[in-house]
């Protein structure tokens, strides 16, 4: 059968998606394939191909109409345009903004904010999912959605001629956490912080989303950012697109993925506290998670007394020592799971725990989910 992909494969995602794609079919799907930009190649191109099934990532309500006059299966996987009679494969927005919430919590952040593309459903919801988990907890936050999102282009630093984000950003209360749509307007807003005088991450911290490593590394300095699961997203929406052309019909709901995680480097490492005894304990875990390190390890490090200490963390973050030097180590465990080949043994020495089994038992008691199950579904 003939399938043709309406993905941009200058974008890493979309490329993540292909290859989810090439993973399914490896089960012996019998697919050829037809590779076309949706905004640069002529639809009367894909019609004379006679596709015999769709799978896009669409933008726009015009984009939907567009695909859907082939009159083929078609799956969207992209939540960008919004709710649509398309079958989707995509990433659960809620999901994505509760994390980058909880990543500027977990460092102490008590200002937020979150910038964004106008219109835009996907934007939309990300920011409500960030806003609401930050007024769970007690705080408030800022947006500027006054953004173009086909305005914006990457590398032509954009955002450094907008006297009105560049003084909205200058008024912001700091430190502040910023959550930005993705890493392309990450960058372009670090770029505005530099023009403008805004140190990041001291004054600014910046998160982004999709985890591009060429927008993230080549930031100074650099993007931390929430890693899509976009094989996963791939290798769903082959699935169901295969489901559909042997005749079965589409779930009502979309296929929605969790993220995979925050990818932390140095844009938002640092630690937002106004107490600096708090501030020095907690940097200190984070430096030494993966040593043999607990709260008599932190109290040699921040002279005050063991109440004190246990009084500060749970007033101020709502855990105790001990729970936050078991979070730190189930984060780095979550990293080296996703990003290494390493054994349950390395993973288990590399982020602090005495041994394999130690890893497994506190990992599913704080995931739900096995050491080798978590890489599984993050791979």
């Amino acid at each position: 059968m003939r399938i043709a992909l309406f993905l941009a494969t200058n974008l890493k995602s979309n490329r993540d998606v292909l290859r989810g794609i090439k993973n399914y079919c490896r089960a012996g799907t019998p697919w050829s394939f037809l590779i076309a930009w949706p905004q640069m190649t002529p639809l009367s191109v894909v019609a004379r191909w006679k596709p015999d099934g769709i799978i896009a990532k669409l933008y726009t309500p015009q984009m939907v109409a567009s695909a859907r006059r082939f009159n083929v299966p078609l799956v969207n996987t992209s939540n960008i345009a919004g709710d649509s009679p398309v079958p989707r494969a995509a990433v659960d927005e809620q999901a994505v903004g509760k994390m980058a919430a909880e990543h500027f919590l977990e460092r102490g952040f008590r200002n937020f904010a979150y910038i964004g593309y106008r219109q835009q459903r996907s934007a939309s919801a990300r920011m409500k999912w960030f806003q609401e988990t930050v007024r769970r907890a007690g705080h408030s936050s800022r947006a500027y959605t006054e953004i173009d999102l086909f305005a914006l282009r990457p590398g032509v630093t954009w955002g450094v001629g907008d006297r009105k984000l560049a003084a909205w950003l200058k008024a912001l209360p700091k430190p502040v956490g910023i959550f930005l749509y993705h890493d392309v307007l990450a960058w372009e807003i670090l770029e505005l912080c530099h023009s403008i005088g805004l140190r990041v991450p001291e004054e600014v911290a910046l998160l982004g989303a999709d985890d591009d490593e060429l927008f993230c590394d080549l930031s100074q300095p650099p993007l931390s950012s929430i890693a899509y699961p976009a094989e996963r997203i791939g290798f769903a929406a082959a699935e169901l697109l295969d489901r559909m052309l042997r005749g079965g019909g589409a779930p009502k709901a979309p296929v929605l993925i969790q993220p995979v995680g925050v990818v932390t480097r140095q844009s938002t490492d640092i630690v937002a506290m106004d107490d600096p005894d708090l501030a020095a304990a907690v940097r200190y875990i984070r430096l030494n998670a993966a040593q043999p390190i607990g709260v008599k390890s932190i109290l040699s490090h921040v002279q005050i007394s063991r109440r004190t200490l246990e009084q500060k963390f749970r007033t101020t973050l709502g855990r105790s020592p001990h729970d936050e030097i078991t979070r730190v180590r189930i984060d780095l465990a979550r990293q080296l799971l996703t990003y290494t080949d390493l054994s349950m043994p390395e993973v288990a020495a590399r982020a602090g725990f005495a041994n394999a089994e130690r890893l497994s038992v506190v990992f599913k008691e704080k995931t739900g989910a096995s050491p080798t199950q978590f890489r599984r579904r993050a791979r």
